[in-house]
C-alpha cells in the first residue's frame, strides 16, 4: 500500500511540469480573449434610451415580451470574428431608476441598434416615446465623503429553468380586464422605488443578451484542483472525461432546456410506482404546477441575464435600515411557495463574521466595485469570471422573455405612485419607415 501511494506521488510529481505548462497556457489565452472582448465592447458606442408611458397603458406585459423577442439575437460573429476581434452578442441594460422618488424607465444599448429598438417597441406601445436622454448615473454629484452606497447583485433560489411567477401566472395575460380586476405585481416595485426622499437615489438593471442554449460559468480554484485528482481516482471514462474538461478549461457548462427537461422528469419519478404496487401515487397539485410551469417556460426564447440594484444618499439622509431591507426583497412578489422560483440578494456587502473584514475596507471596496459596475453595465463581459473580496459576483442566470417581461413592462393605469411620470399627451402612430 505504501509503494501505491509512493507510486501515485511520483507520478503527479513526474508529469505535474506538464500540467502547470498547459494552465499558463489556458490562462494566456483566457486573458488574452477577455482582452479582446473588453476592446470591442469598449469601442461601441452606447446611449441611454429613456420610455415615457404614455397617460393610459392598455396592453399586458405580454406586448413587453414581444418586444424582448423581437430583440432577441443570439448571432454574435462566427468563430473567427470570435478569436480575432473579440466580436460577442449584443446586450442590453433595462432599467428603472427613482431619481428623488420620480421613477423612470430606461434602456441602454448599442447606438446603431437605436432604430431596431424604436421598432419593435412603437409596434407595441405606438403611443409611448423612446428619447435619447444623458447617462443619468453620470449626473449625479456623487462623492465618497458625502455619500453613501449600497448595492446589490440577485441570484436565483433554484434551478434557472424552474421561472419566477410571471404576469401570466397573475393572471394579468389575459385583455380587456377593469383596472379593479388588475393585479401588476411591478406596483410593488414602483412604489418601493417611489418611496424615498429628493437626496437619495435607487437603480434597478437587468443586463441581458440572447441565449444560445448552453452557458458556461467558471469554477472555483478549489473546484479545479478536485477536477485534477478526480482525473486519477475516477474509475468511470465518463466522469474521468468530465474531470479532464473541468480541470483543463476551468469552466462548466449547462444545457438550459436539458436541465429543466431533467427537473421535470425528477419530479414524475417521485410518483411512479415503487416495488410490487401498481398504480401510481396522485401527483400533489404543487407538483402539477410547478411541472407545468417549467415545461411552458422551456418553450420561450430566453437571455443570459444578470440583475443588480443600488440605493444612493447623502449620509445624513441615507436610510441604511428600511431601504436596504426593502431593497433586498424588490422581486419578492414574483416568488410562491414551493412552486416558483425566487430572486434574491446574491452578492451582499457585509460579512458575517467580524474578522472577515476587521478594517471594513473589504466592505467598502465591494460598495464602490458596485457603483463602478452600475455604471459600466458591467456583467456579460465576464460572465462570473471573477471573484473580488472572497465574495463571488457578475452573478449570472436565464431567464424566458416572459420572465423578463414580469420584472420589466410599462405598468397601466393601476400604478397610482404620483411621483412616476407619464407622457401627459399621446403620441402618434410610429413613422412607417422604420426598419423591423
Amino acid at each position: 500500500m505504501r509503494d501505491l501511494i509512493g507510486d501515485i506521488i511520483w507520478f503527479i510529481l513526474l508529469i505535474a511540469p506538464v500540467f502547470i505548462f498547459w494552465w499558463f497556457l489556458t490562462q494566456a489565452w483566457g486573458a488574452w480573449k477577455y482582452y479582446l472582448a473588453k476592446k470591442y465592447q469598449d469601442d461601441i458606442d452606447r446611449i441611454v434610451l429613456e420610455i415615457r408611458t404614455p397617460r393610459e397603458v392598455n396592453k399586458t406585459p405580454l406586448a413587453m415580451e414581444l418586444v424582448f423577442n423581437g430583440l432577441f439575437e443570439p448571432a454574435g460573429g462566427d468563430w473567427w470574428q470570435w478569436i480575432t476581434s473579440g466580436k460577442t452578442r449584443p446586450y442590453y441594460s433595462f432599467e428603472m431608476a427613482s431619481i428623488g422618488g420620480e421613477v423612470h424607465f430606461y434602456i441602454w444599448a448599442q447606438r446603431d441598434y437605436k432604430k431596431r429598438i424604436e421598432s419593435h417597441f412603437y409596434a407595441h406601445y405606438p403611443e409611448a416615446e423612446l428619447v435619447e436622454v444623458p447617462d443619468y448615473t453620470k449626473m449625479i454629484d456623487f462623492s465618497w465623503d458625502t455619500h453613501k452606497v449600497y448595492g446589490f447583485e440577485f441570484k436565483l433560489a433554484e434551478p434557472d429553468p424552474v421561472p419566477i411567477r410571471t404576469y401570466r401566472h397573475a393572471g394579468l395575460d389575459r385583455g380587456g380586464l377593469k383596472p379593479e380586476e388588475i393585479i401588476d405585481p411591478i406596483t410593488q416595485t414602483i412604489e418601493l422605488m417611489s418611496n424615498i426622499g429628493p437626496e437619495e437615489q435607487m437603480w434597478v438593471q437587468m443586463v441581458g443578451r440572447a441565449h444560445k442554449g448552453t452557458k458556461t460559468e467558471a469554477i472555483s480554484l478549489w473546484e479545479r484542483i478536485a477536477a485534477f485528482f478526480g482525473i486519477f481516482f475516477a474509475f468511470e471514462l465518463e466522469k474521468i472525461h468530465k474531470n479532464w474538461g473541468l480541470f483543463w478549461t476551468g469552466t462548466k457548462s449547462y444545457d438550459w432546456k436539458k436541465e429543466g427537461e431533467k427537473i421535470v422528469k425528477d419530479i414524475r419519478a417521485k410518483y411512479e410506482p415503487k416495488g410490487d404496487a401498481n398504480t401510481r401515487e396522485p401527483m400533489t397539485r404543487a407538483d402539477q404546477l410547478r411541472m407545468e410551469a417549467i415545461q411552458e417556460n422551456l418553450t420561450k426564447p430566453a437571455y443570459d441575464c444578470g440583475i443588480r440594484s443600488i440605493y444612493i444618499g447623502k449620509k445624513e439622509h441615507f436610510d441604511s435600515s428600511s431601504m436596504i431591507h426593502g431593497m433586498g426583497s424588490i422581486f419578492k412578489q414574483h416568488s410562491a411557495g414551493d412552486i416558483y422560483n425566487d430572486l434574491r440578494p446574491g452578492l451582499i456587502p457585509s460579512f458575517k463574521y467580524p474578522w472577515q473584514d476587521r478594517k471594513g475596507t473589504l466592505v467598502k471596496q465591494i460598495r464602490e466595485d458596485s457603483l463602478k459596475n452600475y455604471k459600466r453595465r458591467k456583467y456579460l463581459l465576464e460572465g462570473i469570471h471573477e471573484y473580488p473580496h472572497g465574495k463571488k459576483s457578475f452573478l449570472t442566470f436565464t431567464l424566458s422573455t416572459e420572465e423578463m417581461a414580469t420584472l420589466y413592462h410599462l405598468p397601466g393605469q393601476v400604478v397610482q405612485t404620483p411621483t412616476f411620470e407619464r407622457v401627459e399627451s399621446t403620441t402618434g402612430q410610429a413613422p412607417s419607415n422604420l426598419p423591423i
